[in-house]
């Protein structure tokens, strides 16, 4: 038996049909007639108690060609018939601005999103669509994209396994966006991380205390005492730099404040402040302190003001002098995390001291040294003996 397509027009319906061999396949939407003073060819229909005027049909690669032959318009009624049969249509799609084209719309959800983010945030977000995302798929319209297209982007992406996550994972924050915001039906399906792709976060580099004391051994006397406090509270460096003097009251210190990428103040990082208890250390540190007479409680003193990037190279030149390689965020904060975990502390409890919004970051730290590993071997056998 040979399928033969019809073209008809049921009784009381003034809408033609495809069928196939007499099944009704597509109802066809809208009217086909030709534009004298343009010269080209339209689809025109009712559509959410409005009148639509299309004369555009969008391509595979995402641009849109002016209806110029009959045979286009039909194609153009076609594919509007079955979006509408699907619940998919949106005239968004055949307008010549495209608001929806990922070129388009990404700059719009740039614009919306940068009040509800950190600015080291948006910029990674509009580096990625900027270098990556963009060259690829920006001509692709928000909801034609597939798993094919964010597989063929994953391939094009030159960056590490994490660089390539965080690439896609700005474009599944935006596409999520837009789902809630109705411009999308269903999410596309995104790649899994795995073979060359796979993501294998680093060994997290942290030193012993006594290697710590070493290090701020060489640390010029005026210069010591920030970073001390960022080694007995494994606090951001930006956030020991912002400390205030009214940041410590009742026993207790708040991480309110922390210096941006361009030296401005700015919240912490979390969803909210948590304080930091006062203890014996901490207290002989700030009763050591020579008194100043400004906001800041850890001022430059060559400056009296707080101290600025710069003081990463204050940290690399004793490290230099010990013969030790490692960052000021890993030699303090990382090293603190590490070194509490290493002594038995509940992983709740070194999150919570770090101030994490999410527990499942200490997981990052799960890299115990050696040693501690051996004296745990050998207590579990000492207790079977």
């Amino acid at each position: 038996m040979t399928l033969k397509t019809m073209l008809t027009k049921p009784v009381g319906n003034n809408n033609p049909i495809i069928s196939i061999e007499g099944i009704c396949i597509l109802e066809l939407w809208g009217h086909i007639g030709y534009n004298k003073t343009w010269k080209h060819w339209c689809l025109r229909g009712p559509w959410q108690g409005k009148r639509l005027y299309l004369t555009q049909i969008p391509t595979q690669s995402g641009s849109l060609i002016t209806c110029k032959s009959k045979e286009l318009a039909q194609l153009l009624q076609q594919e509007v018939s079955r979006e509408m049969q699907n619940g998919t249509f949106n005239p968004a799609r055949y307008r010549k601005t495209k608001p929806l084209q990922l070129m388009n719309y990404s700059q719009t959800w740039l614009r919306l999103k940068k009040p509800e983010i950190s600015e080291a945030t948006w910029s990674d977000y509009e580096s990625s669509l900027r270098l990556h995302i963009l060259p690829v798929i920006g001509n692709k319209y928000i909801p034609d994209i597939n798993l094919d297209d964010l597989k063929g982007l994953l391939n094009s992406i030159r960056r590490d396994p994490k660089g390539k996550k965080n690439v896609m994972g700005c474009l599944r924050t935006l596409m999520n966006d837009a789902h809630d915001s109705g411009y999308i039906v269903q999410m596309p399906v995104f790649p899994k991380f795995k073979g060359k792709n796979k993501v294998v976060n680093p060994n997290i580099e942290y030193l012993e205390p006594d290697q710590q004391e070493e290090i701020l051994s060489h640390i010029p006397d005026g210069d010591r005492p920030i970073f001390q406090f960022m080694v007995l509270t494994g606090c951001r460096p930006s956030e020991a730099r912002a400390l205030r003097k009214k940041d410590i009251r009742n026993n207790e210190i708040i991480f309110a404040k922390a210096f941006g990428k361009k030296g401005e103040l700015k919240e912490v990082k979390g969803k909210k402040v948590l304080p930091w208890p006062i203890t014996t250390e901490l207290k002989d540190l700030f009763d050591s302190m020579p008194g100043n007479l400004t906001p800041w409680v850890f001022p430059n003193p060559k400056t009296n003001r707080p101290y600025s990037k710069n003081i990463n190279r204050i940290w690399n030149r004793a490290c230099k002098e010990v013969g030790i390689k490692i960052s000021l965020n890993n030699g303090t904060r990382h090293s603190f995390a590490t070194q509490m975990l290493n002594a038995g502390v509940p992983e709740g409890v070194v999150s919570r001291l770090l101030r994490h919004s999410d527990i499942r970051m200490i997981k990052r730290y799960g890299e115990y040294q050696v040693g501690a590993l051996k004296s745990r071997l050998e207590n579990v056998r000492d207790i079977g003996r």
